[in-house]
């Protein structure tokens, strides 16, 4: 299925021509945040991707991108919940440069493993477990 947002709320397109024209105009990030070689992204994806634990669909995305390599962290059903999220990750983010002492190149590459794989351990702040999470 498609949608798109009305108000920061997700609403089902009623065909793809419809959800094509919202598509290609619309700034659909929620949040984007640069810590030196890492970029945390977070959007709206617009199409029903797998479902979260709880049967909604996902339809956000939180996405870490260090020295151009893109690693899928979350997946969210609502806004709220995706900028929740995006803070999250920057917190974990920053906490782990903190211990590494830097941010660029090998140390960033460091970080975003260490960030991973904190994250597929458990979800911090949710009942969501990302070894559940299954990249399309």
């Amino acid at each position: 299925m498609q949608y798109k947002l009305v108000d920061r709320r997700p609403v089902p397109c009623a065909d793809s021509k419809e959800w094509w024209e919202w598509f290609r105009t619309t700034d659909r990030h929620v949040a984007d945040t640069r810590l030196d070689d890492i970029r945390v992204s977070t959007a709206f994806l617009g199409l029903e991707h797998n479902p979260l634990p709880d049967g909604r669909p996902a339809l956000f995305e939180t996405e870490m991108n260090v020295n151009g390599e893109a690693n899928p962290l979350r997946r969210y059903a609502v806004w709220e919940d995706a900028e929740a999220g995006h803070a999250e990750i920057v917190r974990m983010i920053k906490a782990e440069i903190a211990s590494a002492g830097g941010s660029s190149g090998e140390s960033a590459r460091k970080v975003g493993e260490r960030v991973v794989q904190r994250i597929q351990t458990v979800e911090m702040g949710s009942e969501q477990v990302t070894k559940q999470f299954k990249p399309d």
